[in-house]
Parts: C-alpha cells; sequence; structure tokens
C-alpha cells in the first residue's frame, strides 16, 4: 500500500488532522510529533517492523530509567508507525511501552487505521502513558518539511534560533552580537562559517554584522521555513533608523 515512508506519514497526518492534532514533522528527533493541548505524541515510522523502528521510539537512556518515569523532556506517548498489523510485533511494542499505529481493513472493506485508541483519546489508550521530566520543545511555526524522508533536517532550537537571527539580518540589513545572543545562538559560529561577516564597525558595544557569503548554505536547506520566520518576523520586528556606528 505504501512505498515510502513519507507516504505513510503523510496518510497518518491526515487522519490525525481530522481528530484535531497538531502534526510537527520531523521535530525532537521524531518523525512526527503530534500535539493537542499539553498532550504530545511522538511516533517513528517505518515500511518494515523490525527492531530499529521499536528502539527509535525509546528514550535513549532507556536502560538508566526507572521504567516510563524519565529525567529527561519526552512526548506522553511514544508510538511506532508500521504499513501492516502484526500481533507479535504489536505485542513487542506493548512490552516496551509503545502504541502501535497501522492501517487495517474493517470486516465490511473499509480502510481505517489501528492507533490503539489514542488518536481518539479513548480511556484504552492511557495505558501507553509516560512521564517525562518535560515536554518535547516545539517551534514557534509548524514546519513546512514532509515528515518521514531520507536524511530529514529535523527543525531544533538552536536552527529555529539561528534562521531567526537571519531573517533579523535581512529585515534590518545588519545584525548585532547582542541580537545573536538574544535568539539563542552565537555570533561566532556564524562567523566561522561565513554565514556573517564582521562590518568593521559597531553599534555601540557590539560588532555589527553583515551578510556573509556562504548564508545560502544555511538559508538554502531550510527555505519554507526561514521563508515563514521571515514574513513573520516582518511584522513583529520594528525596522529601526540607521544604527549610530562607531569605528
Amino acid at each position: 500500500m505504501y512505498l515510502l515512508e513519507e507516504q505513510i506519514c503523510e496518510a497518518f497526518s491526515e487522519y490525525a488532522q481530522t481528530h484535531s492534532w497538531v502534526v510537527y514533522p520531523e521535530t525532537g528527533s521524531w518523525d512526527m510529533l503530534l500535539v493537542k493541548g499539553d498532550i504530545q505524541i511522538g511516533i517513528q515510522a517505518k515500511l518494515k517492523l523490525n527492531i530499529k523502528v521499536i528502539h527509535q521510539a525509546l528514550p535513549h537512556d532507556y536502560r538508566r530509567t526507572a521504567g516510563i518515569n524519565l529525567s529527561v523532556p519526552g512526548p506522553n506517548y511514544r508510538a511506532v508507525l508500521v504499513p501492516q498489523r502484526d500481533y507479535d510485533f504489536m505485542d513487542v511494542c506493548a512490552a516496551c511501552h509503545l502504541a502501535c499505529f497501522c492501517p487495517e481493513v474493517d470486516r465490511y472493506g473499509d480502510a481505517r487505521w489501528l492507533d490503539q485508541g489514542l488518536i481518539a483519546e479513548s480511556e484504552f489508550g492511557k495505558e501507553y502513558l509516560w512521564t517525562p521530566s518535560k515536554p518535547v520543545w516545539l517551534p514557534e511555526h509548524v514546519p513546512t518539511m514532509a515528515a518521514g524522508v531520507p536524511s530529514p533536517r529535523s527543525m531544533s532550537k538552536w536552527k529555529e534560533g539561528a534562521l531567526k537571527a537571519m531573517a533579523h539580518l535581512e529585515i534590518h540589513g545588519h545584525i548585532t552580537s547582542k541580537d545573536f545572543a538574544s535568539y539563542g545562538v552565537s555570533a561566532s559560529t556564524f562567523v566561522q562559517r561565513d554565514w556573517i561577516r564582521s562590518s568593521g564597525c559597531k553599534e555601540g558595544r557590539h560588532t555589527l554584522y553583515l551578510r556573509g557569503s556562504k548564508a545560502h548554505q544555511l538559508l538554502g536547506k531550510n527555505p519554507g521555513e526561514y521563508k515563514k520566520y521571515l514574513e513573520v518576523m516582518a511584522g513583529k520586528i520594528p525596522v529601526n533608523a540607521e544604527p549610530q556606528l562607531e569605528l
């Protein structure tokens, strides 16, 4: 039925959205992170029912934790998404406290999703509840990238800060080290990669930076996300008068 992970992710995403879940693709190390209110479901997808997808869905320090009570951030529920139902595989997932999502055809020949009651928020699904230290970080805007693609460029807190900084630079024509700090990223990293360059001037005590010759290396990998931050910030950031430069 599905030839690519991207296809099964897209189909399940559409199903989840009909139940009012917001789907964040490639966020927080998950193929998809479903969010509704303060509830999160982390999903790892695979076309093959194997141990790798189970391992990906478990927390990295699982062997050193006390079962489902985690000292690290994570979703409230962890799940795997596979293209077919297999009871043995589902039993192994359940033993690992993982929900298993898959398509099935009912006795009337109609296609539907087997979702362990989680998407419809039934009481049955609560048996898969985890207790992380805090939720998975979410970007300000739902990423535009597709879920389940090979070599995904996941959205992270650092990447969001980096794109915001570059949007600030494009809107103003310049950016200071203080501005970079406000977005939670370091200007030195951008200088080293030639994403920005020093103008040789200062705005007060802070170095003034201009766009570097290799900025496209960052922006070209995230065109959809950059465009979204640029559009939003263009309306949020007041464009001030020319800065007072000191040579």
